[in-house]
Order: structure tokens, then sequence, then C-alpha cells
């Protein structure tokens, strides 16, 4: 499992913080932005039947080639971790916060960050981005 381990994307954005992770949410954001703009670029030159460049087009297969053929599960669970909320998970837990540990109610917080909540502001927006691109992205 090692081996493979380097597929799975979410894991090594949510060690590196809740931040890290944020930024990486909007960055696949645009990712997938530029890519519809692309996409509808290459759809209306196909209807008028004229190309004046053609790399748009090797570059949205590259792009749709890497990120949805090959690395469709890892894409994915990038945007979905932003929304692993536990639920339905009962009990407590430790969660460190600044200068100490509290023990909280762990359900509706997020299963790599347990010191986010998920129903607040400003995850709450994060969250409903991430869930737009899930749906985009699929």
């Amino acid at each position: 499992w090692q081996a493979i381990n380097w597929v799975e994307f979410a894991n090594p954005l949510t060690s590196e913080g809740y931040d890290f992770y944020v930024v990486w949410i909007f960055v696949g954001v645009a990712i997938i932005g530029c890519s519809l703009g692309v996409a509808i670029w290459v759809g209306w030159c196909f209807k008028k039947h004229s190309f004046p460049v053609v790399w748009p087009v090797m570059l949205l297969r590259l792009v749709l080639n890497t990120a949805v053929f090959l690395f469709y599960i890892s894409c994915f669970s990038v945007f979905s971790a932003a929304f692993n909320c536990n639920w339905f998970m009962e009990g407590k837990g430790e969660i460190q916060t600044h200068n100490s540990t509290e023990v909280v109610d762990l359900r509706f917080r997020l299963h790599h960050f347990p010191e986010i909540e998920c129903l607040v502001v400003p995850h709450i927006a994060h969250g409903i981005v991430a869930f737009i691109a899930c749906g985009v992205f699929t």
C-alpha cells in the first residue's frame, strides 16, 4: 500500500494544514474553470469549423486524460474531504487549539481537521465550493 499511497492526493494535502488544503481546493476549482473555458472554446471552434490554434485542444486532452482518467478518485477525494464531516459519529475527542488541548464532540467536525467545524463560516463556504466542484468534476 505504501508503494502506491502517493496516488491519494488528499493525504499529503491535508497533512500540511487546513489553510494549505483550502488553497489547493481553490487551485483545483481554477483548473476546472479553465478547463471548462477551453472546452467551451473548442466546442465553439468545432461549430464554426475553424481552429486558429490547436494547442488548446492538446491542453484540454492532456488535462482530461490526467485528471479524469488517471487520477479521478484522487482528484475527487481532494474535493470530497472538504465535506467529510463525521456526520453520524458520536463521541468526544481531543483537539489541539492554540496553546492547549480541548475535549470536544467530534460530530460535525472535519475528519482530517477535527479543530474545524463544518457548519461554521468560513468552512461552510469552502465546503459548498468543494461540493459544487465535485459535481462539475464528475
